[in-house]
């Protein structure tokens, strides 16, 4: 069943729970809002998912960085974020992406790369496209 109780609105929960288990503790999940924002972005090369979720105020900052960190980096959960297989992933990177800092990693197929970054206003966004996740940063900023 893929549609959340009565139709309501999706939650992160909701939505990690049935998309990638396991991504994040439930004390990681709290520390965001419930309104989060999923997208795809779709191009010669694919549909590429990706969300967008704000940090509720007085939320542990530099912790919850860090955990989300580890999370979206272990290797048990690159391949859930993706719609296929993505293939073999490359290392992990640091970059810059419309001013500010983000995590990358390229997989095999042409286009497919797990992307996320902070933004000023404590928002995460992930995404599994380059080119998407630079789209809904421009969207958030």
């Amino acid at each position: 069943d893929v549609a959340p109780p009565n139709f309501s609105p999706v939650t992160l929960e909701w939505f990690l729970s049935v998309f990638v288990p396991n991504l994040f503790d439930r004390d990681t999940i709290r520390s965001f809002g419930n309104d989060v924002t999923f997208f795809t972005y779709t191009d010669a090369k694919g549909t590429w998912p990706g969300f967008a979720v704000r940090v509720v105020p007085g939320a542990p900052t530099a912790a919850l960085q860090a955990k989300v960190r580890l999370a979206l980096e272990a290797p048990e959960n690159l391949a859930k974020l993706f719609l296929s297989d993505p293939g073999g992933p490359g290392a992990w990177q640091s970059g810059s992406v419309s001013g500010g800092a983000n995590r990358y990693q390229t997989f095999i197929p042409p286009g497919a790369a797990l992307n996320y970054a902070w933004t000023a206003d404590q928002v995460l966004i992930v995404g599994t496209s380059y080119d998407g996740f630079r789209a809904m940063l421009a969207r958030v900023q």
